[in-house]
């Protein structure tokens, strides 16, 4: 559930059973998606409800009902009991880091999205699975999670260049590795883009255990959010990725980058990039050093850096930003358009 006001994205436990969706549904691509409607519902009974096997992997998915060809690996049975699911088949002549792609095309991410999706990953020697929007990792997971299927949900930033969604698994270090997936759902996460401009949303995503203990993975429209600060302008950039926040180090950090971060966030500018831990160190991650924006960037991490969690940092080199307004950039959007 989608709740506006507390901005919480919450799902059911996971059980080995469950309610299957529909087969297949989806608009006309291009087509504009409404606030928690359907873009598509797959549940692979029928077929890959346009999903297709990607040529630029090692081998394809393979849709299957009951269980899989090997035993201690893969499900038993679909999520519902009596349909289809589709799995990766990880025996010989598979062998270890041979990937399987299944790509649908023609979407659109350029609002707030939210995808749901089962999986199964029982084995000795399970891989990974892998989901990405476009080229942007979503969500991964590895190892042996049981034998039952999971519950995951991902509120997908927007990404206006991206139009596919992949589900990539890759074979671990024996045949014991069939992961599978079902039921995957995309929707509208519920909020307009001028909602979504005109706050700092955290959006909890969780994944069920079977345990019904919950692992929280979070998401901001932008990527990023600022800590330690006076007020929301100021403070420490920590930015949102592979489920955990982490701060950048301030390596070249300058005005440029904080422009950059400061517009993401809705501020029409910057008006300085302080280095040092300035608003205090950061804990856990640091994902980012040595960034050169331009200034005209969409996104901090459209900037040029070492790479993801590249760095040889200390926290007490976080890097930070204050923007050079308290009022942001759609509250005088507004005022534009309504003053006499």
């Amino acid at each position: 559930m989608l709740n506006k006001e507390g901005m919480t994205f919450k799902l059911n436990d996971s059980i080995a059973g469950g309610t299957p969706s529909p087969s297949a549904t989806s608009p006309h691509p291009g087509t504009p998606t409404p606030p928690g409607n359907t873009v598509f519902s797959c549940s692979f009974d029928n077929d890959l409800c346009g999903f297709v096997q990607s040529r630029n992997d090692t081998f394809d998915w393979t849709q299957n009902s009951g269980s899989t060809t090997s035993s201690q690996t893969g499900p038993s049975a679909d999520v519902s009991g009596n349909g289809k699911y589709v799995y990766i088949e990880t025996s010989s002549p598979r062998v270890q880091g041979d990937n399987a792609k299944l790509v649908k095309s023609g979407l659109s991410f350029r609002k707030i999205k939210c995808l749901s999706f089962y999986y199964h990953m029982y084995g000795s020697s399970m891989g990974t699975l892998n989901v990405y929007v476009g080229n942007t990792k979503i969500f991964t997971q590895s190892g042996n999670q049981g034998n039952s299927w999971h519950k995951a949900a991902v509120a997908i930033i927007p990404d206006p260049g991206a139009s596919t969604l992949v589900f990539e698994g890759i074979r671990g270090s024996s045949f014991t590795g069939d992961a599978a997936i079902d039921n995957v759902k995309l929707t509208g996460c519920g909020m307009t883009p001028s909602e979504s401009a005109s706050r700092s949303l955290s959006i909890p995503v969780i994944i069920p255990t079977p345990a019904s203990s919950y692992i929280p993975f979070t998401a901001s429209p932008s990527g990023l959010r600022l800590v330690g600060g006076s007020w929301k302008g100021e403070g420490r950039v920590e930015i949102f990725h592979l489920g955990s926040w982490g701060t950048v180090c301030d390596d070249d950090w300058d005005i440029n980058d904080a422009r950059v971060v400061c517009r993401a966030l809705g501020y029409p500018g910057a008006a300085s990039a302080p280095k040092s831990a300035h608003f205090g160190s950061g804990s856990g991650k640091i994902w980012l050093d040595n960034v050169r924006c331009l200034g005209n960037e969409m996104s901090l991490d459209r900037c040029r850096h070492n790479g993801w969690g590249n760095h040889n940092c200390g926290h007490h080199e976080d890097a930070s930003v204050i923007c050079s307004s308290k009022v942001k950039v759609n509250v005088m959007i507004v005022l534009l358009l309504f003053t006499p």
